[in-house]
């Protein structure tokens, strides 16, 4: 009976903090891809979700598959490092992996997280945005990601 607890408990505890219900689950094992440029955005107001949809540079109308999304808390890390790598005090709470459609979707609590967007051959971006339960805005969030430099 205890064998059976603590396997509940270790599957529960493994599973990530925030789910998207517009991507596919991230796994893992899957990271940043650190191998091109990190630019750091910040979005204007606050939102009641995270959502959106990512898009090719140059071809706005091109949405883009096989982009890891990832949601971290401490984003002031972000500001502070124009990171390289993720920050030692930050932790990543959700991610998923955009299908043909380019759109994401998490639901977390009340805070500010970083929105980190990576695909193998694009410049890894990063979007810094306030989550508040009583704003108004539900307007996707588009960001635009640039080829490798």
């Amino acid at each position: 009976m205890n064998e059976i607890l603590l396997a509940l408990l270790l599957a529960i505890s493994s599973r990530p903090a925030l789910t998207s219900s517009e991507c596919a689950v991230a796994k893992s094992a899957e990271h940043t891809y650190w191998t091109h440029m990190y630019l750091v955005d910040e979005y204007p107001e606050p939102l009641p979700f995270l959502h959106g949809i990512v898009k090719a540079a140059g071809a706005e109308d091109t949405t883009l598959d096989g982009v890891l999304v990832e949601v971290f808390d401490h984003p002031e890390i972000a500001l502070q490092t124009h990171g390289s790598q993720t920050g030692k005090r930050q932790k990543r709470l959700g991610a998923c992996i955009t299908g043909k459609d380019g759109r994401f979707s998490f639901d977390p609590k009340a805070g500010k997280y970083e929105l980190r967007f990576s695909r193998y051959d694009c410049n890894v971006k990063a979007v810094i945005v306030e989550v508040s339960k009583k704003a108004h805005n539900k307007t996707r969030i588009e960001v635009i990601l640039e080829a490798a430099t």
